[in-house]
């Protein structure tokens, strides 16, 4: 789940978001995310990855007045037990 906040802390709806992971090291394939409808700025990801390690999440966007939105995050993606 990706939050989205305006200054005042309240959630934003209807961002126009796309979702991209990349695994840290080259060679492999980037990752897409399906974003679902925001809740009170609350939107839903799944994604399916191809191996557990080390990622870089890409959230790119466009917001409802027309500003752009682009943020990145690490994050590592655990073997299943």
């Amino acid at each position: 789940t990706l939050e989205l906040l305006d200054p005042a802390g309240r959630g934003v709806d209807q961002a126009q978001l796309q979702v991209r992971g990349d695994m840290i090291h080259p060679g492999m394939a980037p990752v897409q995310g399906n974003v679902g409808q925001a809740v009170r700025g609350q939107y839903p990801v799944t994604f399916e990855w191809s191996m557990a390690g080390d990622w870089i999440l890409t959230v790119d966007g466009q917001l409802q007045d027309g500003r752009r939105l682009l943020r990145t995050f690490e994050l590592r993606v655990e073997p299943a037990p």
